[in-house]
């Protein structure tokens, strides 16, 4: 099994942009797990926002990845872990409006490293923040 911890540097922030998230996923299993970090390296494609109602919050669109590079998979011996760092700057490319807010990892197609051949999906359990102030996006600074 796969375990996943993914914390805040800071739970309350100005603007969405100023977010820091770092994730780790850690093999708690006695036995090798093979995973693609590959899609792990782009945050808006396996991070998930949503705001105080549940409702998804856009980000930016996600890089497109190389296609057919296998240089992404590792086996991660038991108790290993892998770390991320990701940045609200590449996520959110507006200011959020000021509310409460929560993040997730989310990454589907996943190799179950419990059975050879089957995919699973590693989700992170919800990790509540607030957006503390309304901040101007860059387009609205120059109106008057």
């Amino acid at each position: 099994m796969l375990d996943i911890d993914l914390k805040l540097a800071l739970y309350e922030v100005d603007d969405a942009r100023d977010l820091e998230v770092d994730v780790t996923i850690r093999n708690t299993q006695n036995r090798q797990a093979p995973l693609n970090i590959l899609p792990l390296t782009y945050g808006p494609a396996v991070l998930e926002v949503r705001d105080a109602e549940s409702n998804p919050v856009p980000l930016v669109p996600p890089s497109v990845p190389p296609s057919g590079d296998a240089s992404g998979r590792i086996d991660l011996t038991p108790g290993a872990a892998v770390a991320f760092h990701y940045r609200g700057s590449t996520v959110f490319d507006a200011p959020l409006m000021p509310g409460n807010y929560a993040v997730r990892l989310r990454v589907t197609a996943v190799p179950d490293p419990t059975a050879s051949g089957r995919r699973c999906e590693l989700t992170s359990a919800w990790v509540p923040f607030v957006v503390a102030k309304r901040v101007a996006s860059p387009a609205s600074e120059g109106e008057s």
